[in-house]
């Protein structure tokens, strides 16, 4: 799939789509474009005043013309949110969305697929002081809420950290925290006057988020685009097990903001190379591929639903991984409600080459018997898969998790054939009307058969405000004056009286 990566968006989405066009008409027609953050999706003068920017900087860029209609988006375009968004918006499309036809919202967290690719996206930047805080805020909101409703929460990433299928990639605004080290960090200093603030922090160790780098050890996807310090620059992560990731950041739509990738996960490089750019008079538009629902990530959501916290305390995420079974039934209903359609026959069995040589079995023999492996080998097993080694437990309970996990990659007497042969497209059903980022996540909630929890958020901080506002309307402030004044009146009398008693008394 030929991909279109671009930075920091800043609300030009004229300048980005103009460059699309350019390169369709060069014959490098595109099949996604990927946005790292800050579209900053403003559809009228009431989300200028939600957005998460100082009021000076306030303007009705270019993103209205697409939601009304009068542009049209020339790619399907997919993006996370960024440190300057409209707040009240993305938290309605909580679940992801369309904010405009072609455009989509993957969520505060989400996982989508196009084509053979899976990508992965987590919304906001990093703040360690509301990292384990629940999503509390909900409007009407407050200066602090429309900041730290943009804050990265345990809770979206611990559930991307979960997934067991194979990632192609992964979007997220932050950096992960020491990726600078993979890279020719040097030359970032050539492309622009950067402050002695970011040295300080690459010194320290502390530029970029340590959720994103624990994030990328998980998953370990072939690649990771990210944005936010506005700058170009690639790095190469290796993990130690053979495997790498591609890291490649963006500049604004200035300089070196558009990166163009033909990307193919059946090939060993995960890349295939571009046709030389040629000038064209005609040409001829690329079908358009679907954005479809991601059964194990909507799973996910479902298992996970009840304990999802909205509470402004801090409090570890309790996150499980989804059966194949809870797998199979969001299939199930994805068929019965939205269709499916054929996919393309990609292999997601990638895990097995990640495999040191030692231990990788020879081909056609079946599953590994894990049962002969040492401790030491149990451990290389699970740091190779990028999950956590589980120490604590016996060695036939490490056994069984391996075993589990394996379950997803090999096919068991053919049953899980059917489920690579099936896609499920995301409904085109955006509307210009204010309350369709509600009816979106309405409608996904009721495939999943769950609660809409937001609504009732919503109801319950109104119900609040209407009480708060009451209370102050009537308050009269003289009345108290009043009641003051009338008491140190009656003082006084009961001092009098209480004077004229004892006068009685000594005569």
């Amino acid at each position: 799939m030929r991909v279109a990566v671009q930075g920091v968006c800043n609300g030009e989405l004229d300048r980005v789509f103009d460059a699309c066009r350019r390169l369709e008409k060069q014959g490098l027609g595109l099949d996604l474009l990927i946005c790292c953050g800050d579209l900053q999706s403003v559809r009228d003068e009431d989300d200028l005043e939600a957005l998460n920017v100082p009021e000076q900087w306030r303007k009705m860029k270019d993103f209205h013309r697409y939601y009304t209609g009068e542009k049209q988006a020339p790619v399907t375009t997919v993006f996370i949110g960024g440190r300057n968004e409209v707040s009240t918006l993305l938290r309605e499309h909580y679940f992801g969305g369309w904010v405009a036809p072609r455009i989509y919202y993957l969520g505060y967290a989400g996982v989508v697929r196009v084509g053979p690719l899976r990508i992965a996206g987590i919304s906001g930047f990093f703040a360690g002081s509301n990292y384990f805080r629940g999503h509390s805020e909900c409007p009407p909101l407050t200066e602090e809420m429309r900041r730290s409703i943009l804050h990265v929460r345990e809770w979206d990433v611990a559930r991307l950290e979960k997934l067991q299928e194979p990632v192609d990639i992964v979007v997220s605004y932050d950096w992960p925290r020491g990726i600078w080290k993979f890279g020719k960090y040097e030359e970032m200093f050539e492309q622009q006057d950067l402050s002695g603030d970011l040295k300080r922090e690459m010194d320290g160790n502390t530029l970029g988020s340590p959720a994103a780098m624990e994030l990328l050890k998980k998953l370990k996807p072939p690649f990771w685009f990210a944005s936010n310090l506005m700058v170009k620059f690639p790095a190469v992560v290796p993990h130690g097990d053979g495997t790498f990731t591609r890291f490649l950041a963006l500049d604004r739509p200035r300089r070196d903001f558009l990166q163009v990738l033909d990307i193919d996960p059946t090939s060993p490089s995960c890349m295939r190379q571009l046709p030389e750019p040629t000038w064209q008079r005609r040409w001829s538009a690329r079908p358009k591929v679907p954005l479809c629902y991601d059964p194990e990530w909507l799973a996910m959501q479902k298992v996970n639903h009840k304990n999802m916290s909205f509470s402004w305390k801090m409090e570890k995420a309790k996150i499980e991984a989804p059966s194949k079974a809870d797998i199979a039934w969001v299939a199930r209903r994805l068929k019965e409600t939205v269709g499916s359609l054929p996919r393309l026959k990609v292999s997601s069995k990638r895990h097995p080459k990640l495999l040191a040589t030692k231990l990788r079995q020879a081909a056609g023999e079946g599953k590994q018997n894990f049962r002969n492996f040492s401790t030491l080998q149990l451990r290389e097993h699970f740091e190779t898969r990028g999950l956590e080694f589980p120490g604590h437990l016996d060695k036939a309970s490490m056994v069984k998790q391996l075993e589990e996990f394996d379950e997803f990659f090999v096919d068991d007497e053919g049953a899980d054939a059917a489920k690579e042969t099936e896609a499920y497209p995301i409904p085109l059903n955006f509307a210009r009307d204010r309350g369709n980022p509600s009816s979106q996540r309405a409608k996904l909630l009721e495939i999943l058969e769950l609660d809409d929890f937001w609504k009732e958020q919503e109801e319950q901080r109104r119900l609040l405000t209407k009480a708060h506002d009451k209370k102050e309307d009537d308050y009269d402030p003289f009345s108290e004056a009043r009641a003051a004044t009338g008491a140190e009146e009656e003082a006084e009398e009961e001092e009098e009286e209480e004077e004229e008693e004892e006068e009685e008394e000594e005569e």
